[in-house]
């Protein structure tokens, strides 16, 4: 009788590291995914140099295609973007955060002029990702923040 109890309490630590990995192990996946969306997202915004109709449409494309889904609180004052669908254009989805609404992503503009150089700035942009569990990912949403490098006239100026 002994043992039956000695192997079911070693039964249940088993259950309990392998959960615990496996938590793990989405919840680090998740986080990587969202970086490489991040980082995408920053790069479609140097390429087309700043936040024109042109990368909010690849920005809103590659996202779609990803399957990202997670929509998030922004500051007041950031770029909300509202709509990812392909049916809407770009215009109509870009909007001043009013600190309430949830977007998908949000960027903001900082312009850093001087002397030299009176127009450069730099954008930061915001996503947003939460796990992947049945009850954790509901109740947590992290976001995730990126700086693009300086982009000496920006196209959006």
């Amino acid at each position: 009788m002994r043992e039956s109890f000695g192997s079911m309490w070693i039964i249940g630590l088993v259950l309990i590291f392998t959960l615990l990995f496996s938590s793990f192990l989405a919840v680090s996946i998740s986080y990587s995914k969202s970086f490489k969306v991040k980082n995408e997202v920053i790069s479609f915004i140097e390429k087309n140099e700043g936040l024109t109709d042109n990368a909010v449409k690849l920005i809103n494309d590659y996202l779609r295609n990803s399957g990202y889904k997670q929509k998030g609180v922004c500051e007041e004052g950031w770029t909300g973007i509202k709509e990812i669908s392909s049916g809407s254009s770009a215009m109509n989805v870009k909007e001043i955060s009013d600190g309430k609404t949830k977007y998908y992503y949000c960027i903001q503009k900082e312009n850093i002029s001087d002397g030299a150089h009176p127009f450069r700035a730099y954008y930061k942009v915001k996503l947003f990702y939460k796990f992947d569990l049945p009850v954790i990912g509901d109740m947590f949403n992290f976001q995730v923040d990126g700086e693009t490098t300086d982009i000496a006239i920006p196209a959006d100026r």
